[in-house]
């Protein structure tokens, strides 16, 4: 479902849904130089074009990625809300993560996949920056590679706002740990 899955259907004569987490971004890069800046906008016009002749369906997982498929495509997804997997998440320890993560008391907040600008972490955190004061002991917990440029900002911004009490980086989890964590919410 991620690009450039895609443009693999210009090889096949069947009919394609794409599964459409969000928006894909050619290139992602917080500070693009010119040129990269005009690669991305040469990707991002390919792909409209190979999207709009090759893929028949879109399906989306919210209103905003609907809003902006159907602006990008110029196509009517559907959408399609993710369930999350019972059997398997609700099967976590949560003491495992309260421990180590010294949680105990808190309200536990996380999101789980990689630190990037399309997944907008930073909104996370400004949201927590507002609830703290309705709720001062919540805990954002961002489960997810980062190790890039996006990630130092989100970083910068924690200690900039004085967050850093509020705000864990605890980088990439193991299937184990992410049913823990999600188990814990």
């Amino acid at each position: 479902h991620n690009i450039p899955s895609t443009w693999a259907s210009i090889l096949h004569k069947k009919p394609v849904i794409w599964m459409m987490n969000e928006l894909p971004d050619i290139y992602i890069n917080v500070a693009p130089s010119p040129l990269l800046k005009s690669l991305r906008n040469i990707g991002t016009r390919m792909d409209s074009l190979l999207v709009k002749k090759y893929v028949d369906q879109i399906c989306v997982n919210s209103r905003l990625t609907y809003e902006q498929a159907k602006k990008r495509y110029e196509k009517v997804p559907e959408i399609v809300l993710f369930g999350i997997d019972y059997d398997t998440y609700s099967k976590g320890n949560p003491t495992r993560i309260i421990e180590k993560y010294n949680l105990q008391g808190h309200f536990i907040v996380i999101t789980v996949g990689w630190l990037t600008p399309q997944k907008n972490q930073l909104e996370s955190i400004k949201a927590v920056e507002k609830i703290r004061k309705l709720i001062p002991d919540i805990k954002l917990i961002l489960a997810g590679r980062g190790e890039n440029r996006y990630e130092r900002i989100l970083q910068n911004y924690v200690k900039l706002k004085g967050l850093a009490e509020h705000v864990i980086f605890a980088g990439f989890v193991s299937e184990e740990e992410k049913r823990d964590l999600y188990h814990t919410c």
